[in-house]
């Protein structure tokens, strides 16, 4: 996925601003956030913590971490580089996270059920946050290359020899590993010059009130919405995080942003807000939903989740056996 690759792209580009050795890697990283951020690393209570181990707080000029993860430097480094990852890639939204999951920030991501998290904006950016970090730590060319010189390496080895955890060593392993079966560019696409035709240009140069495309599938309906958005760039210098982009499948979405970051490159695409309306719909819910008493932790569920809700919701229901369970209104039928 296009963001996930600028993430891990970024990653690399801050490791080699800061030093390619991990020896000292804390101090530079240390350094760094204060030179570049105006943020202070510092060790606190876990009682501090809610669900997480680190956060980021810019308006406080601090990044506060778990001290017991003093005696594990290798995740302490971790936790600390994907906060850095979240000021380096998302200034515009800083809180705290759970445990990251460099898995969640691989390939991996935009498939099966981890690609229902695409509904929800903050779950990309802590993606993005896990690849930035991954790559940040141990890039999955160098795992790679190391891998191979050494027919005795396996991978606690190399995680000591990189000084990086041993499930992000893994994880990137497992990414290069994909990447040579399936090609760097596997997900990429390419995408056609398109040219508006009279009614489209004139759709996408409105502005002063709102305006309603009534067309049907493959009749450019996308092409005018990215010409509408370089128009806006052109003639009124809109800045990415100017724009708010929705559409209704989360595969739209994702196509959205690989056309955006085809045509105006990728940092600008990932500064854009590009989601669905079930993704807004949902952001809204965490950050204001606690004025109608919802957790702020609202989340979509996914196929295993739906069944395990059902699943305790039968088991605490009076009624007879159930004939089939994937098709419910057969047994209601029969009482």
């Amino acid at each position: 996925m296009k963001f996930l690759k600028f993430a891990r792209e970024r990653g690399r580009e801050c490791r080699l601003k800061i030093c390619i050795s991990p020896v000292n890697l804390i101090e530079r990283v240390q350094t760094y956030l204060w030179d570049k951020h105006r943020v202070e690393l510092c060790a606190v209570d876990p009682d501090g913590f809610d669900g997480s181990r680190a956060e980021v707080h810019p308006e406080q000029n601090s990044l506060i971490y778990d001290k017991n993860l003093l005696e594990k430097p290798d995740e302490m480094l971790y936790y600390i580089v994907h906060e850095l990852g979240h000021l380096e890639l998302h200034s515009a939204r800083l809180k705290s996270c759970a445990k990251p999951d460099p898995v969640y920030g691989s390939i991996y991501g935009s498939a099966g059920t981890n690609s229902l998290t695409r509904y929800n904006p903050h779950s990309k950016e802590e993606a993005e946050a896990n690849a930035f970090a991954a790559e940040f730590l141990c890039s999955a060319e160098e795992v790679f290359r190391l891998w191979r010189s050494d027919p005795q390496m396996d991978t606690r080895k190399l995680a000591e020899a990189l000084g990086a955890p041993v499930f992000v060593v893994r994880a990137q392993l497992a990414e290069s590993l994909y990447q040579v079966v399936f090609g760097a560019n596997a997900s990429g696409k390419k995408f056609k010059e398109f040219c508006c035709n009279p009614v489209q240009e004139e759709a996408a140069t409105s502005i002063g009130h709102p305006v309603l495309i009534d067309a049907g599938p493959g009749t450019g309906k996308t092409a005018t919405l990215i010409r509408r958005i370089e128009y806006l760039k052109q003639e009124f210098d809109a800045e990415p995080a100017d724009f708010l982009v929705l559409t209704f499948s989360n595969e739209a979405a994702t196509e959205l942003q690989e056309r955006i970051a085809a045509k105006f490159g990728e940092a600008y695409a990932a500064e854009m807000k590009i989601s669905t309306f079930h993704g807004l719909g949902l952001t809204i819910l965490q950050h204001h939903g606690q004025f109608q008493q919802l957790d702020a932790n609202a989340r979509v569920l996914d196929d295993a989740g739906q069944a395990e809700l059902i699943g305790k919701v039968l088991g605490k229901t009076q009624c007879h056996k159930i004939l089939k369970p994937s098709q419910i209104d057969e047994t209601v039928k029969e009482i």
